[in-house]
């Protein structure tokens, strides 16, 4: 007859001895992350083995707290694993009993033959951490609400930015190392990513939101690299079965304007402009709050069929990104090959339907294919096959990164049919014809079902001018109708707004009313390059400097004429006559550079 009790006691002897294995084998893996995954995956098939042959119901008749105890060490095993990620990314978590990763917890021994430290926390100099400096620093200041007043030292704003370059590079490097792991178990999966959720997404949303409120930079974007959802986005990929990660990098933004988008409620753009949105004053305008730049309209044949058109027209360098290369084309396989050239050097192409100038009209390039709904139809389509939304690249490093590729057009206010007009000259048309706003909207419902990921709107008609208003409140009407991204369904298409734009409180306010995802200045940026900078306006003797500065590091991108009259710009409003006629009559660089403002304010 079998005894019972030993039966019992001899599993749990060969439980114990699998556990004090694993516990062993662990130990050949050189980083605390891939030791405590070994562990936990291990553990867990140890406890749904238990669970699944029915030997855990036989087990807890005879001592109910074996499997408890199995079930403490993989929960402490997933706090050692939160702790190890948070060190990771230099979001510490103090453990409860005062110690750091590496206290001794997470042992696979500890509650069954004592103490076996798997040496968690080996000596290192951390970078500065959010638990250590955040409340010291940012804190410790009176006024979050009111950034603008509040100061801050050169070594308390060298801390906070030490941090966030801390937090950006442990986590590219965390999810690189996590992306070789493997956690088979889904059950398990579930528990570490709410695990993170609740300990690593709080804190990284409590730094995130005071350091907006805190005046460490005017260059938020380069040191906060991702908004909190992101940041969830990204934990939440860590999770994923290896054969899904690909497909979930497809679509684990909502839409590739979340990309862009920093501290402000909409993406600050710098507008597509001939002759002056070159690679310089891309490069200016990012220094002082642009989000997004787009190159000057690019013929899209001269593009492709001549080496010196295209060098005349675009150049970029690592630091002018994102771009969006705005195409003049009337055809889908020019439209689609110009995507395929483009896609390694910039973020996106942009379809220009809406120059209104005379040239392009007579040639059926911009606002005149507005007549033609269908030809924007074939043209997007065919960008969009070329290219894919999100790709896979490797960097110069050897690294595995995914990258958007962005199709989007730039329309104005469709323009009404011819209407009849009767015996009377009354042009008025009847109820049912179609208006402005309508007819816009049903462009961009159609351009959406052909996968633009956004369209820019200018509030004006081809015939109006600039001199008459914008009308942000017909765009605001369009984007009400909520036309739904034609990938991401949920969510509707990301309308960007243009025409107006003269400051950035006419940018806030155009955003108030139309609830667009994007806001364009186009003329008003040649005058005022830091239009979108929050913390005011530059001074314009040195932005005048830093512009020349760019114009002779890029000496190949402008003619001197373009880049006299944007210095012209910058100062205009700033000398008095006898400096502008100065100004005015400067033919070289080197005049440029020795205009001073001496004498120049009479």
């Amino acid at each position: 007859m079998v005894n019972y009790d030993a039966c019992c006691e001899d599993s749990v002897r060969v439980i114990t001895s699998l556990v004090a294995n694993i516990d062993k084998k662990s130990e050949v893996y050189s980083d605390d992350l891939s030791r405590v995954v070994f562990q936990m995956n291990n553990l867990r098939y140890i406890l749904a083995n238990l669970k699944r042959t029915g030997l855990q119901s036989i087990l807890d008749d005879y001592d109910n707290s074996v499997v408890d105890k199995f079930t403490r060490i993989l929960t402490e095993s997933k706090q050692v694993y939160t702790r190890a990620l948070s060190d990771a990314i230099c979001l510490t978590v103090p453990s409860k009993e005062g110690g750091g990763s590496g206290s001794g917890g997470g042992t696979l021994r500890r509650f069954l033959v004592g103490p076996h430290p798997l040496h968690f926390a080996r000596p290192r100099t951390p970078l500065p951490s959010i638990s250590s400096l955040s409340d010291e620093i940012l804190g410790s200041q009176t006024s979050l609400t009111s950034s603008s007043s509040t100061k801050m030292d050169s070594k308390e704003r060298s801390q906070v930015k030490d941090i966030w370059n801390g937090i950006n590079q442990g986590f590219a490097s965390l999810l690189k190392q996590h992306s070789q792991l493997s956690i088979p178990d889904k059950e398990l999966r579930e528990d570490l990513r709410e695990c993170l959720s609740r300990e690593l997404v709080t804190l990284y949303q409590a730094f995130h939101d005071r350091s907006l409120q805190t005046p460490f930079t005017s260059r938020r974007e380069k040191y906060i690299k991702l908004s909190p959802s992101e940041f969830q986005a990204k934990l939440d990929q860590m999770f994923l079965p290896a054969a899904a990660q690909i497909a979930q990098s497809r679509c684990i933004q909502m839409d590739i304007v979340s990309l862009y988008q920093k501290d402000l409620p909409f993406v600050r753009i710098s507008a597509p402009m001939v002759r002056y949105s070159k690679l310089p004053f891309r490069l200016l305008v990012r220094r002082h709050g642009v989000d997004l730049a787009y190159s000057p309209m690019i013929m899209s044949s001269a593009f492709i069929h001549s080496a010196k058109a295209r060098a005349a027209d675009f150049s970029t360098c690592p630091a002018d990104h994102p771009l969006v290369t705005q195409l003049a084309c009337q055809s889908g396989p020019e439209f689609a090959r110009c995507a395929e050239e483009l896609s390694a050097l910039c973020e996106g192409v942009d379809l220009n339907c809406g120059c209104p100038q005379r040239w392009a009209m007579e040639e059926g390039y911009g606002a005149a294919i507005l007549k033609e709904p269908q030809l924007i139809e074939d043209l997007v389509k065919a960008a969009r096959a070329a290219v894919p939304r999100w790709r896979i690249v490797s960097t110069p490093e050897g690294e595995e990164r995914q990258v958007a590729f962005s199709v989007s057009i730039k329309i104005r206010l469709v323009p009404c049919p011819p209407r009849a007009i009767g015996e009377d000259g009354d042009s008025s048309a009847p109820a049912s014809w179609p208006n402005n706003v309508q007819l816009t909207t049903e462009l961009v419902r159609r351009a959406a079902h052909m996968g633009v990921d956004w369209v820019t709107i200018h509030g004006r008609t081809p015939s109006q001018r600039s001199t008459d208003p914008a009308r942000w409140h017909d765009v605001a009407q369009i984007i009400a109708a909520q036309v739904p991204h034609y990938i991401y369904t949920a969510a509707p298409l990301p309308i960007f707004l243009n025409g107006d734009v003269k400051s950035l409180d006419d940018a806030f306010q155009a955003q108030h009313i139309s609830g667009c995802k994007g806001v364009m200045a186009a003329r008003s940026l040649l005058q005022d390059p830091t239009l979108f900078q929050q913390d005011g306006p530059e001074n314009p003797w040195r932005l005048y400097r830093e512009w020349l500065d760019l114009c002779q590091e890029y000496p190949n991108s402008l003619p001197f004429n373009s880049i006299h009259r944007q210095a012209y710009w910058i100062l205009e409003k700033h000398i008095g006559r006898k400096g502008r006629e100065i100004l005015h009559k400067i033919d070289n660089m080197a005049d440029l550079y020795d205009f001073s403002p001496t004498n120049v304010y009479t």
